[in-house]
């Protein structure tokens, strides 16, 4: 079974990468790009947010699917703001309880809408890290 590794850098674009890439200041990124599979042409989801790029990664679904479109949103039908992202102060003003919450746990558990990479492997019997 092959063995995958996933790096995921966030707002690394390749019209900056790869000239750097090319130009042997990053000689490391250039084994792995040598070794592996290195998609140039990738673009994000929008709004390229962490939380939301991130879910989408790892499920396959733009955010109108995982449910989860951005660091901090409002839940019409559970009348809540959930936190899982965004700058110290948003994080505070929510309080530092509410965003571990709906970090830690509420996001697999409750936010993502549609099931992870980890959890179609795992029905499948297949061992992930």
């Amino acid at each position: 079974m092959k063995k995958v590794i996933l790096f995921v850098i966030d707002a690394l674009a390749s019209n900056v990468l790869v000239p750097a890439i090319d130009d042997n200041l990053l000689p490391h990124f250039k084994a792995l790009t040598q070794q592996g599979i290195f998609r140039e042409k990738c673009i994000s989801i929008f709004p390229s947010i962490t939380p939301a790029a991130l879910s989408s990664i790892i499920t396959g679904q733009y955010p109108v699917k995982t449910e989860v479109p951005g660091d901090y949103w409002y839940d019409e039908d559970m009348d809540t703001v959930n936190y899982i992202g965004g700058d110290f102060s948003t994080i505070m003003g929510g309080g530092i309880e509410t965003f571990l919450r709906d970090f830690l746990v509420n996001l697999n558990d409750r936010f993502l809408k549609v099931d992870t990479l980890f959890e179609t492997l795992e029905k499948a019997n297949i061992p992930t890290g």
